[in-house]
């Protein structure tokens, strides 16, 4: 008589080889282990890999490990049921969050080199870890990073990027540093230059040595699925960027210092799913995307000249792929060093950008410097970023233009509507087109919001308030400060 509460599965006959099927299925009880992602995704690790549960990767795993253990050759049916039972597992398991290319486990950071190997960077020195439990995510896109090399400078990097400034090399080294801490606010890195001056290249070489892929550069962002590129990409670059409007500006902003998104889950009325994410980006372009206060606060530029001579860039990615050991290895050297010297490093509260400040001031005194030095460094780089703002918006020249005549003593005053008509005016003498300006006072009064700081860096003074129940807008002049610029000398080593 057959015991009718037999555990063999049902789904798997006499004839399908039982035994094969029993000693698969103990094989993946030992070495699969099965979770939910953050997003309630069913998982299985398996031999330092990570596959969505009924993947073909997966089935193809289960036939590869089947047939070299146990020497058997799996049916579909017993493949089937052996994934239905690593499903019930993880959906019965624990929750793990997966990280992108970048993690912090105690006071180590981890990088994920692709593959089952990830560097594990402590206060003083890294090492190359085989994986032994899900930590990172594997996305179709991501390319492997080579095994680093230590004890190397960081020479090589800065020739490739044509990059002889001093305090250049200093605020991209700090960036780099910062985007491998998971938990630290990075500014945007936009690199402008004219045409034949390498943003492309650079941009594409700054994300190689931490997070490679296939798919090195982004275009237009789709805003249907925007949160899907920064969940997806671990530095996403974004290439040959025009204009921002509001909305977009938003995005990147949120971006930087860390947002989250509710979405419905896909054939659900109810059920949803949450995706957070905080990644530093690249923009390249020929001009500031846009002009917001609160994105000025979130960029670092880095601007290029054009070069004299040219590459092919078959060479330049040969060398780069030559020398990637050596420039992640100098890398990992001076992260060490700075997870040693950040304990003892005072917080400058200066800037939005405190956590980014803390880095770079840490990167300064790796290198011998005075982390004094890269505040200046630093605050150059956003003046030096609002004066060319000044110098080139027609609005912030024509408000010049009128507060020449009225000091900080004796300031413009006045309601927003005659603010631009007192505008329009200068422009006709000026033989200026007036429809370089605002088409209404409504829009006026937002153009003035979004360049506060400009109009403070290019020697005006702006105030709103209300008087008697009516708005007015202030103006004046003051005298105009120049960009701080650093007195330190030499490179970086």
């Amino acid at each position: 008589m057959t015991d009718s509460n037999s555990t063999k599965p049902s789904n798997v006959s006499e004839q399908s080889a039982p035994a094969a099927y029993q000693d698969s299925a103990e094989l993946l009880r030992e070495r699969a282990h099965c979770f939910l992602d953050q997003h309630r995704v069913p998982m299985v690790f398996i031999d330092g890999q990570i596959y969505q549960v009924r993947s073909v990767d997966l089935k193809a795993k289960i036939f590869k490990m089947v047939q070299a253990e146990i020497g058997e050759e799996l049916s579909s049916k017993e493949t089937k049921e052996l994934i239905f039972s690593l499903e019930m597992r993880s959906r019965n398991g624990e929750q793990i969050e997966l990280c992108n290319r970048f993690a912090r486990r105690d006071n180590s950071l981890l990088l994920d080199l692709g593959g089952s190997e990830y560097v594990e960077i402590e206060a003083g020195n890294w090492r190359v870890c085989q994986k032994q439990s899900p930590v990172f995510k594997q996305l179709s896109h991501q390319r492997k990073l080579p095994i680093p090399e230590t004890g190397s400078d960081l020479s090589i990097l800065f020739k490739l990027l044509s990059l002889m400034d001093p305090e250049q090399q200093l605020f991209i080294v700090a960036w780099i540093v910062s985007a491998m801490m998971p938990d630290c606010v990075t500014p945007m890195l936009l690199v402008t230059g004219e045409q034949g001056a390498g943003k492309t290249t650079a941009s594409k070489l700054l994300r190689s040595i931490l997070d490679p892929s296939q798919i090195p550069l982004l275009g237009d962002l789709d805003l249907r699925d925007w949160f899907l590129t920064f969940e997806n990409h671990a530095i996403p670059v974004f290439e040959n960027v025009g204009r921002f409007d509001s909305r977009m500006t938003d995005i990147f902003c949120r971006t930087v210092t860390g947002a989250g998104i509710q979405k419905r889950r896909l054939y659900t009325n109810s059920d949803t799913v949450i995706y957070q994410f905080h990644c530093p980006i690249i923009i390249n372009g020929v001009n500031l995307p846009s002009q917001r206060p609160d994105f000025l606060d979130r960029v670092l530029h880095l601007e290029l000249k054009r070069h004299r001579e040219f590459k092919p860039s078959r060479v330049i990615w040969e060398e780069f792929q030559l020398a990637l050991p050596k420039i992640l290895g100098g890398l990992l050297d001076i992260v060490a060093k700075v997870l040693l010297e950040i304990g003892q490093i005072e917080p400058n509260g200066s800037s939005r950008m405190s956590d980014f400040v803390r880095v770079g001031r840490a990167v300064a005194v790796v290198f011998g410097r005075n982390p004094d030095e890269f505040d200046a460094v630093f605050q150059a780089n956003q003046d030096s970023l609002l004066f060319d703002i000044g110098d080139s918006d027609p609005l912030v020249r024509t408000i010049q233009s009128l507060v020449t005549r009225h000091p900080t003593c004796d300031p413009w005053k006045g309601s927003a509507a005659k603010l631009l008509s007192n505008l329009q005016d200068i422009c006709r003498l000026s033989n200026v087109s007036k429809y370089e300006l605002p088409k209404d006072a409504t829009r006026l009064s937002g153009r003035l919001t979004e360049l506060t700081t400009v109009l403070s860096k290019s020697g005006v003074a702006f105030e709103r308030g209300k008087e008697r129940g009516k708005r007015f807008v202030s103006l004046s002049q003051f005298e105009k400060t120049n960009p701080v610029v650093s007195d330190s000398k030499g490179g970086v080593k």
